[in-house]
């Protein structure tokens, strides 16, 4: 799916759902790709060849790079944040909690993950709210920018995957997130991607919004079948904004694309890149 020009927020925008029928069930369908991720010389690679190519990279860009991009006393240290933002990505950010696990300041991890944000290594995504009330959470969540690197940084191969459910939320999320990113840069209307998460624990993983206010929301679940309250979030944020909820999705790993209501639909990951 890396290589191609799909519409799956294209779709959303414009209220419609794609109409996927017989996808291949559970998580060993979709493991070996988001363990792949999107980089051209890696997905194509053998597992050892493109832990290879991941150990050099990250060397290299961080051993070469950070220097072009800010004034790092100790360059290690950015390594080290990368790593532990790793087993954190899909997750809120909190830089007090970052800076007493790795023993480094709160001034000096903040300035850290800005420069792994301007390597593209890492990636933020602010809070959606509009008057929806004061319940909203208002921290941002973090990425790894591809679920390849995230997989290696974390030591997780395929089996993990379909084994822990720890490690397939992080990756699946990761990896649907960073498509709906890639797709909303070339979406016929510009679309900004946030995250939306509240303190009775209404969430949606990605809220897309375009410039005429008109919102998309989607939620990512690594289950085969999903179940009304995996909605949510999403029945939240339609009932909250009327008509300028245009659609929701819950991505899951089931056969098909089963609709939930108005605007709502599961739809397989695989819908994704068909």
């Amino acid at each position: 799916p890396a290589a191609s020009r799909e519409s799956f927020v294209d779709q959303l925008l414009g209220g419609a759902f794609p109409n996927v029928v017989a996808a291949h069930v559970g998580r060993r369908a979709y493991a070996d790709i988001t363990v792949a991720g999107g980089y051209p010389d890696a997905y194509q690679r053998t597992p050892r060849s493109r832990a290879r190519f991941f150990a050099s990279y990250i060397n290299s860009i961080i051993g070469q790079d950070v220097s072009d991009v800010a004034n790092v006393r100790n360059v290690a240290d950015v390594g080290r944040l990368l790593r532990l933002l790793a087993t954190r990505s899909a997750g809120l950010i909190s830089f007090a909690g970052t800076s007493r696990d790795l023993g480094i300041d709160d001034k000096t991890v903040k300035s850290h993950t800005t420069v792994l944000e301007d390597l593209l290594l890492f990636r933020r995504h602010q809070p959606w709210y509009t008057n929806l009330g004061n319940r909203e959470i208002k921290s941002p969540k973090g990425y790894i920018t591809d679920s390849g690197l995230l997989s290696f940084l974390i030591g997780a191969d395929s089996s993990r995957i379909i084994r822990e459910d720890a490690i397939a939320g992080l990756m699946f999320e990761t990896f649907s997130v960073m498509e709906l990113v890639r797709q909303a840069d070339w979406a016929e209307e510009i679309a900004t991607v946030y995250h939306y998460r509240d303190k009775d624990g209404r969430e949606a993983d990605a809220v897309l919004e375009r410039q005429d206010g008109s919102v998309i929301a989607v939620e990512v679940k690594s289950a085969a079948s999903v179940a009304d309250g995996d909605f949510r979030g999403l029945k939240h944020l339609r009932a909250k904004l009327g008509s300028r909820f245009r659609a929701g999705a819950v991505l899951y790993t089931g056969a098909r694309t089963l609709p939930f209501g108005d605007r709502l639909a599961a739809v397989p990951l695989r819908g994704l890149w068909q």
